[in-house]
């Protein structure tokens, strides 16, 4: 498995989140197409859930893991990762059912797996003075700094660690707790996560979580750093 990206962004340019895209990739370029994204200049880091629940889970899949232009990059997410694992039971009761259609034999889905395996569990982009740290659901609490949490999960990513990554919701369920309000990730200056939906997008320390559920009827976030902060874009479906 990759599982770690890092990416330079020059300082020209512009850097863009959004996360759990779920299949919506025609709604995602519309959107930023309204803002002006330049592609093969701009950047655009999306946290993760590439497919499932929505209307284009190939096309957007195959749009991320295949782009040449150096402008769309995606971490794993929990639903990214069904489709490496193959569980097909927890995948179809999970919004997966659209590979029935779309990747019919064994072997379209065995070839799907290995497109998706091309993807990291970890994206880390440095942009001007900012370093940005971007996995799906969390950095575990047990680690407090970023590198320290980069250089484990290199030598050691295994099942249950990469579950946490991709699967954990506490910090955003429990983000009145003192604990998790003071759990600030050390040596980088925020992290990007997706996976539990947020009404908004919602800080607890430096840790910034922008899944507004495009999926569920609500709206997509795209958040973009501008000298060394957070501006949000809400774009609803019509």
């Amino acid at each position: 498995m990759h599982v770690i990206t890092k990416i330079e962004a020059p300082d020209d340019s512009r850097l863009l989140f959004c996360s759990d895209i779920h299949g919506e990739l025609t709604f995602l370029l519309k959107s930023l197409d309204s803002l002006g994204f330049i592609k093969g200049k701009d950047t655009l880091v999306h946290a993760g859930d590439l497919i499932d629940r929505g209307t284009e889970s190939f096309k957007t899949a195959r749009f991320f893991c295949n782009d040449n232009s150096g402008s769309f990059f995606s971490v794993l997410g929990n639903h990214d990762m069904f489709a490496i694992h193959q569980n097909f039971d927890l995948w179809f009761l999970n919004g997966g059912r659209w590979i029935i259609d779309e990747l019919p034999t064994h072997e379209d889905k065995t070839l799907f797996g290995e497109m998706i395996k091309k993807l990291p569990l970890i994206i880390e982009v440095q942009h001007k003075d900012s370093l940005i740290g971007v996995t799906h659901a969390c950095v575990p609490y047990e680690f407090e700094n970023w590198q320290d949490f980069v250089e484990y999960t290199v030598n050691n990513h295994n099942i249950g660690l990469v579950e946490e990554i991709t699967w954990q919701r506490e910090f955003i369920e429990y983000k009145d707790n003192p604990f998790y309000n003071n759990s600030t990730v050390l040596g980088v200056d925020f992290t990007v996560h997706g996976h539990t939906v947020v009404k908004e997008p919602t800080f607890v320390a430096n840790r910034l979580h922008i899944d507004t559920g495009l999926v569920y009827g609500k709206y997509l976030t795209i958040t973009e750093l501008v000298d060394g902060e957070f501006v949000f874009h809400k774009f609803h479906k019509e």
